[in-house]
């Protein structure tokens, strides 16, 4: 689950009432906050970018990955040149680059339609060297929005537009079956997580093929201004899921990035008061502290799922190692049983602030968590676990 403990960040230089950066205001909880990849330029900000010496940019590219060690995404601005500012954008952490930006909301007038987009995402392709296209990406639209109809019929014949044209780019093989998209969690979807996230796994196999890979560019609550507990619960909810997910389709799922890193709005990992707008002092958000909950999610395998038999609105998975487990817990309903061994508990309730206490075997009503334990004599191996694992993703699947 690594691939999912990423961020994207668009103003990396920006200052606070105090004229630091949010690294300035909190350098230790930036050294330590687990990081796969940095994804910059991330959204938005693409059209704005003229040249290579954007600031923003720069400060990711050359100052934040080195320190982290971490790896880069980038969402390719339309405005540069793939073959002339490509070495300026690129280095040996760049691990994606990623074309388009949620299409077809996002498709400049200059792309008329899918059709449109679909041959420029081509060009811009077939322009780079066959390094770069070996980590080729491109956004696209996206079913769930058709599936649950989640615009208006004009926002849903541009989605159904802009899938046709680059399934049909991808099947002839002009692109490569690498789909990144930009995804908000809480639009709508049915109750049900684990059938939604197959159903568009499933969605995406029929427009690129089986052999397609699905990266999460972006996932966030749609509403970020406000810290709350619902964008924990969705955000924890999302990575068990995925964990599952990617247990049962391999390769399918890449990975995903948080959005975003730093800025305005208290949902952000690192952020500023909202009703100050710039004027605010750099904070640590409740985001901050799940990531540093499901740190061992980031450092530890997946080991064994723990939702069989449960209602839809809890999630359950199990990390670790034969030494040592972590069950992390997603819970929106009452207080409920979870029969896992462990001694600490550790969550987030609408209290928004974290807690521990000795490990009971209950999860706390609408609360995030883990629970965290030494594995003792009577307790099994890995391959145990594995093999329950199979034989429950038989039935639940």
């Amino acid at each position: 689950m690594a691939a999912f403990f990423s961020g994207g960040i668009q103003i990396a230089t920006q200052l606070d009432a105090n004229g630091q950066t949010f690294r300035e205001a909190f350098p230790a909880e930036w050294a330590y906050i687990a990081l796969q990849t940095i994804r910059s330029p991330n959204g938005t900000e693409i059209y704005s970018i003229v040249n290579t010496s954007d600031a923003d940019v720069r400060e990711v590219l050359d100052v934040m990955i080195p320190f982290k060690g971490c790896r880069s995404d980038v969402t390719w601005p339309p405005q540069l040149d793939p073959v002339t500012d490509i070495q300026a954008m690129t280095s040996s952490a760049t691990q994606r680059l990623v074309f388009g930006n949620e299409p077809p909301s996002h498709i400049p007038t200059v792309w008329a339609d899918g059709a449109a987009y679909a041959t420029e995402a081509k060009t811009w392709y077939d322009a780079l060297s066959s390094a770069n296209q070996a980590i080729a990406w491109e956004q696209t639209g996206k079913p769930e929005v058709i599936r649950y109809s989640l615009t208006g019929a004009t926002g849903i014949a541009k989605h159904q537009d802009c899938l046709d044209e680059l399934s049909t780019k991808v099947k002839a093989g002009d692109l490569p079956a690498r789909i990144a998209t930009t995804h908000k969690l809480n639009d709508g979807y049915i109750t049900d997580r684990t059938t939604f996230y197959q159903e568009m796994v499933s969605d995406y196999k029929t427009y690129f093929g089986n052999d397609v890979k699905l990266l999460f560019h972006e996932y966030k609550l749609k509403s970020s201004l406000v810290d709350n507990l619902e964008q924990l619960q969705l955000v924890m909810e999302f990575w068990l899921v995925m964990a599952r997910l990617k247990f049962q389709e391999g390769d399918t799922i890449e990975g995903g990035c948080f959005q975003q890193l730093a800025g305005v709005g208290t949902t952000n990992i690192f952020g500023m008061d909202n009703t100050l707008a710039l004027g605010g002092i750099w904070r640590l958000n409740m985001m901050y502290y799940l990531f540093n909950i499901a740190r061992p999610m980031y450092e530890q395998p997946y080991i064994y799922t723990e939702q069989t038999g449960r209602p839809t609105n809890v999630q359950a998975e199990m990390f670790g190692t034969d030494k040592k487990r972590w069950t992390f817990f997603n819970n929106f309903g009452n207080r409920q049983e979870l029969s896992t061994d462990g001694q600490k508990l550790t969550y987030i309730d609408s209290g928004l602030t974290v807690k521990t206490k000795q490990w009971d075997g209950f999860m706390p009503a609408n609360s995030v968590g883990v629970v965290e334990g030494n594995i003792v004599p009577r307790q099994r191996s890995r391959f145990f676990y594995f093999l329950r694992n199979l034989m429950s993703s038989w039935l639940t699947f």
